[in-house]
């Protein structure tokens, strides 16, 4: 289980900045998405996790957060439609779902935002 995404599935500074001025918002209980569709349709999705100093005060809480989604995602990458960068915001309640919730949760999001 991977906590980093590998750098060619990262989204740079600029493009997370663009993704969430211009991308289409989707929520849920536990994440709140921003989509962008990319140029090349046929390029491998990128992501970014972001996780406010509102969820959480301490880095290295934020950190936790940012790990397990990353995390969760890696786990499901494959399945996911080429073609979009994608900025996930975890909520607080996210940091109490197990694992395999996580990972529902996260696939009923992406289902919500026809990425899967």
């Amino acid at each position: 289980m991977r906590s980093m995404f590998p750098a060619r599935r990262r989204i740079g500074r600029a493009l997370v900045k663009d993704t969430i001025a211009r991308g289409k918002g989707f929520n849920s209980e536990y994440f709140k998405l921003k989509v962008l569709s990319l140029d090349d349709s046929n390029a491998p999705s990128l992501f970014a996790v972001v996780v406010s100093k509102k969820v959480a005060q301490k880095a290295a809480l934020r950190n936790r957060y940012r790990r397990r989604v990353q995390a969760a995602l890696g786990s499901m990458m494959e399945s996911i439609k080429p073609g979009y960068a994608i900025v996930v915001f975890p909520t607080k309640d996210t940091i109490n779902l197990k694992y395999e919730e996580l990972v529902e949760q996260i696939a009923e999001s992406f289902k919500k935002a026809k990425l899967i």
